[in-house]
């Protein structure tokens, strides 16, 4: 069973509104894949998130697959826009940054949809206008 919530925002302020109710819901040792194109505002949401939980140091990972940051949670946000990997070799790498509890953002997964024993979502953004976006929350049950 999939439940699917719709949001519409046209202000940051809006998409953080967004981001907080959604991080209220979410639960230690949980994957949020994240889909959109460049500059519809997947590293803008997954940073209002990350503020809720106290880390303000999240921005664009392109240049680094995997950035990791410490607290409580611990918060690893992944960017992997610049490659194909599979699964079993991005789990490799993210295993040791897995510390619990942590929560976990991958952008531009391509198909690594699949770690298992977690709580899950899919979060789609897409460019409706010059400042509004349209998010899909889906949470995968």
């Amino acid at each position: 069973m999939k439940k699917t919530n719709i949001y519409v925002s046209n202000e940051i302020s809006c998409t953080t509104r967004i981001a907080i109710e959604f991080a209220k819901s979410l639960k230690n040792n949980c994957v949020i894949y994240l889909n959109g194109d460049v500059g519809s505002g997947k590293t803008l949401f997954t940073s209002k998130v990350a503020n809720y939980f106290g880390t303000h140091t999240i921005t664009s990972s392109s240049f680094s697959r995997i950035q990791a940051h410490q607290g409580t949670p611990n918060f690893i946000h992944c960017d992997l826009y610049r490659g194909n990997y599979s699964t079993n070799d991005f789990l490799e790498e993210l295993d040791s940054h897995l510390l619990d509890p942590w929560l976990l953002f991958i952008e531009w997964p391509n198909g690594i949809l699949s770690i298992p024993n977690t709580s899950q979502y899919i979060v789609n953004i897409v460019i409706i206008g010059l400042n509004v976006r349209r998010f899909s929350i889906e949470q995968v049950i």
